[in-house]
Parts: C-alpha cells; sequence; structure tokens
C-alpha cells in the first residue's frame, strides 16, 4: 500500500529562509549584553510554530539570577518575512523586511520602560555578584 501522506510532504517541500530575521533578533540580543558588560544575558527560545511563524521567545535575566522575563515575542516564518512582533502593545506589529525589523527593535529599545526593564536587571545582577 503506498503511504500517500508521505508522497504529499515529498511533492511539498519547504524552503527554509528565515536565518536573515534570526540574526537581526540575535543582534538585538547581543546589543543588550554588550550594553550592560554581560551583566544582563538575552536570547530568543523557540515557543509554538503558528500561522504566523514560528514563535521566538526574546528573553533577559541578570546573569546572577534566575529569574527571567519576556521582552518580546517574534513569530518567523520559515521564509523570513513578513515577522509579526508582539511587543505587549495591543496589536503585532508586521515587519515587511530587514529595515523595517531592525526600527521597530531601535523604537522598542528607546521606550521608558524597556531601558529602565534593562537597567534593572543589570543592577540585580550587580546587587548579587556583591552579596
Amino acid at each position: 500500500m503506498e503511504d500517500d501522506f508521505l508522497k504529499t510532504l515529498l511533492k511539498n517541500p519547504v524552503q527554509r529562509s528565515d536565518e536573515q530575521s534570526l540574526q537581526v533578533i540575535d543582534s538585538f540580543c547581543q546589543s543588550i549584553r554588550d550594553y550592560t558588560s554581560q551583566k544582563v544575558e538575552c536570547w530568543r527560545e523557540p515557543g509554538f510554530a503558528t500561522s504566523f511563524g514560528q514563535e521566538w521567545r526574546v528573553t533577559i535575566k541578570p546573569a546572577a539570577r534566575a529569574y527571567q522575563q519576556i521582552l518580546f515575542r517574534a513569530y518567523v516564518p520559515l521564509n523570513g518575512y513578513p515577522v509579526q512582533i508582539d511587543l505587549y502593545a495591543g496589536e503585532m506589529t508586521k515587519c515587511a523586511n530587514e529595515a523595517a525589523l531592525r526600527k521597530v527593535l531601535n523604537n522598542f529599545l528607546k521606550q521608558r520602560t524597556v531601558q529602565e526593564t534593562i537597567e534593572y536587571l543589570s543592577n540585580s545582577a550587580s546587587v548579587s555578584a556583591a552579596g
């Protein structure tokens, strides 16, 4: 008996090209680590696969502490774009290309609450290291 499900999968392969969008997110995280002199860790971890794409949870934590917090969620399709960003502002922001993604993430870093969160976590790491 032939497996028609396997035939379907073989006839419809998915081409993956999400590396560029993921590199932008990784660069965002590296900037936070560099800005805080490695006192704050930042990384992306996979969540659920959705109709928007693979969910990536961009997470930060003080280097010397166990607690962590999700900064935002990015939904990246396998073809790379459009990336949907959930900044907890009500609706997701759609980024059609790398320039739009960089602009959205830079504007996010300009928000006072985001800056204060990074500073608080950086100081938490210092207090933990000293105590």
